[in-house]
């Protein structure tokens, strides 16, 4: 009995639980790879949750097909920040260097 009971713990622990970060972070991702020219392309490094907010870093496909290089995200419950939409407009850049700030 207490070998089943083992088992099942330790399977259960591997599997993601609703609402667990894990599973936070892959939504916010989802919702940020949405935002981009090749939304199957994304690629993601650095993601993590702090303070309810997702961020993290995905790299995007350019007009020509290749990787552009790594921007910074931030994803909120009704907002998606990304650095380098914010690049020509120094109010949103200044926004979203202050969302920023909250993931160091």
């Amino acid at each position: 009995m207490k070998k089943i009971i083992v088992a099942v713990l330790l399977l259960g622990g591997c599997q993601f639980v609703p609402g667990s970060d894990q599973q936070r972070i892959e939504a916010a991702q989802k919702r940020v790879a949405s935002e981009l020219r090749d939304p199957a392309g994304a690629e993601f490094r650095n993601s993590r949750i702090k303070d309810g907010w997702v961020c993290g870093e995905v790299n995007g496909k350019n007009a020509y097909g290749g990787y552009a290089g790594f921007q910074r995200f931030v994803v909120g419950p009704d907002s998606v920040s990304l650095e380098e939409i914010t690049k020509d407009d120094a109010a949103a850049r200044q926004y979203f260097e202050v969302l920023w700030i909250g993931c160091d």
